[in-house]
């Protein structure tokens, strides 16, 4: 998908505040955006690094490409990266609505999220999605 490649360096640009959640299922791997460098690539293959970690992503796997919203219980925003079948590949979860990195109250809403959205709404393999997560899903 054309539009991986920017929308990761987007993420990357975005600073030290972003949760990368690598991999689907029971096994995932979490890491903290501290020290996140730009992308390397090479061909379809990406490679994203930051201070203690590294994961790679072939681009030739992503068919599709979510913005995502979350309220109830459980609020946050991120972006879902998945192959053809819907099996997540990848998550980027912005600072939750509220939160700042100098503790000053913040605006309303999630500006890097609504920017990126902006910016990437009505291409191709990429959708808007809104959910309710309460803590009784997770029991």
């Amino acid at each position: 998908m054309e539009a991986t490649l920017p929308i990761i360096r987007d993420l990357t640009a975005a600073g030290d505040s972003l949760m990368w959640i690598v991999g689907p299922g029971d096994m995932v791997s979490e890491n903290t955006s501290r020290g996140i460098r730009e992308p390397q690539v090479d061909g379809e293959h990406i490679t994203i690094k930051a201070d203690n970690w590294r994961f790679h992503l072939d681009a030739r796997l992503v068919g599709r490409i979510q913005f995502v919203e979350t309220y109830g219980d459980l609020s946050s925003h991120y972006v879902r990266f998945s192959d053809s079948r819907s099996e997540t590949l990848l998550r980027a979860y912005l600072p939750k609505r509220g939160q700042s990195e100098s503790g000053d109250t913040p605006p309303e809403g999630n500006p890097v999220f609504e920017d990126m959205w902006a910016r990437y709404e009505g291409t191709e393999g990429i959708e808007y999605v809104r959910r309710e997560v309460l803590m009784s899903s997770f029991r």
